[in-house]
Parts: structure tokens; C-alpha cells; sequence
């Protein structure tokens, strides 16, 4: 069994969730925009670890793949800028990697 699926409840079958650990930076942004981000299991200083469904994981996928880019689309967020966009492109390569994982 893969180490990331959860199979706790009753529609595992049917809507699998698998954990990913999430860089705090970008989540807690993600997470104030009311972006589904999944259920919330753990919180360190640099990760959050979430139990995902696949929509959740392309949803993540999706808005830090928007974010990753963010200098070179010129925006300014001011001393944050640089760490937005490394947690978000470390958030691109965790999803992707879990997703292919998935298959």
C-alpha cells in the first residue's frame, strides 16, 4: 500500500485522501484566499501536513504553480516575494512528485 494514502474512513474507496507536507509559507497564504486545502493533520514550523483528495492536490497544484512565477510577472509583494515563490515552487514539486507517485 502506498505510504500516503489514508484509509481510515469509510469512502476510502471511493475519495482516497494522501498526505503531503505543504511549506508554511505558502500554505497559510493559500489557506486565507479559502482555497480548499484538505484536512489538516499536522503543523510544524516549516510544514503542514495535509490529508488531500486528488481535486485538493491539482487545486494546491494549481495556485502554486500561479505563485512560482511571481518576480518574473513583476509583482511586488514586498519583502515576502522571494519566499512566496520558493515555498510555492517547493509546493509545485512536492504535488507533482506525489501525484506521479499516484499515477
Amino acid at each position: 500500500m502506498d505510504k500516503h494514502v489514508i484509509t481510515t474512513t469509510d469512502d476510502a474507496v471511493n475519495n482516497p485522501r494522501w498526505t503531503i507536507d505543504i511549506p508554511q509559507c505558502f500554505a497559510a497564504d493559500h489557506e486565507a484566499r479559502d482555497l480548499p486545502t484538505g484536512i489538516e493533520v499536522k503543523k510544524t514550523k516549516r510544514l503542514i501536513t495535509y490529508r488531500c483528495t486528488i481535486e485538493e492536490l491539482h487545486e494546491w497544484r494549481s495556485d502554486a504553480s500561479y505563485y512560482s512565477d511571481c518576480a518574473g510577472q513583476g509583482w511586488d509583494f514586498g519583502e515576502g516575494a522571494i519566499g512566496m515563490q520558493s515555498s510555492a515552487q517547493a509546493t509545485v514539486r512536492r504535488v507533482e512528485r506525489l501525484l506521479e507517485e499516484i499515477g
